[in-house]
């Protein structure tokens, strides 16, 4: 069962990559965001998949709060 599992899972994961390599811009963003060190293939699939290819979010401070990298001060009052 796991052998089976694991085998769907690298199916998939060539189908993304084909996706991403076929497509000229999606291609070029995976190639800016794997060149930050310490990202790797999956988060720069899951970065593109979840802005849609950065249409969604194009402001680099939300891009920021969406990934939960930006300390923020809580005062009241």
């Amino acid at each position: 069962l796991i052998k089976n599992i694991e085998g769907q899972i690298k199916v998939i994961e060539n189908d993304i990559e084909e996706v991403i390599h076929n497509d000229e811009n999606l291609s070029c963003q995976q190639k800016l965001i794997k060149s930050v060190p310490g990202v790797g293939q999956i988060l720069s699939w899951t970065l593109i998949s979840k802005t849609e290819g950065f249409t969604v979010i194009t402001d680099p401070r939300k891009m920021a709060c969406y990934s939960g990298v930006v300390p923020f001060d809580f005062q009241s009052g």
